[in-house]
């Protein structure tokens, strides 16, 4: 194996996973939009989300500035007791995710604040 040739393909591979991400964290809809015309895009990620055995969603804030499932996994399915299918697209007041007061405070608190926060979401029911 030529070690060398091997990091130069990571470090492609790591630039365009930064870029990626860079998108993931922007509000610009050019931006958005062009991620989401980008074929297989949504695939690789739904499957990079699928293979995180922990709780895993993405929320974004649409244009009425509410909070909307873009995507989650199956095990954030299952700690929620909701299926993906009929969570993700929707605004997250339609679903049953509205009553995790834990989970609004922490969207909450990452729209306000624009940092990472860690916290329990799930289990602390009205």
């Amino acid at each position: 194996m030529d070690y060398t040739e091997r990091y130069f393909e990571l470090l492609e591979k790591n630039k365009e996973l930064e870029r990626e991400l860079n998108a993931l964290r922007s509000n610009d809809p050019a931006i958005r939009e062009e991620r989401k015309n980008n074929e297989g895009y949504g695939y690789v990620l739904h499957e990079l989300l699928e293979m995180v055995n922990t709780y895993l969603a993405i929320f974004r804030i649409g244009p009425d500035k509410r909070f909307y499932i873009d995507d989650m996994n199956r095990k954030a399915g299952e700690i929620e007791s909701i299926l993906q299918n009929e969570a993700i697209g929707k605004c997250i007041d339609d679903t049953t995710l509205v009553s995790r007061p834990k989970l609004m405070e922490l969207l909450h608190h990452i729209h306000i604040t624009g940092e990472a926060h860690k916290l329990a979401a799930s289990g602390n029911r009205r």
